[in-house]
């Protein structure tokens, strides 16, 4: 959700103080981990599958 907003407004949405840019801050960190997490699942289960 927080991408499209920022779509829609372009980049006056991630200047510094806006709204949108405050929460997109928010979602950012927590995509971050997922992403190195999934990544992670997915080297043990290659390395799983190989033995």
């Amino acid at each position: 959700m927080i991408d499209v907003a920022i779509q829609v407004h372009g980049a006056v949405a991630l200047e510094h103080g806006h709204l949108l840019e405050h929460l997109y801050r928010e979602v950012r960190a927590p995509r971050i981990y997922e992403g190195t997490s999934e990544i992670q699942r997915e080297v043990i289960a290659r390395d799983l599958f190989r033995q």
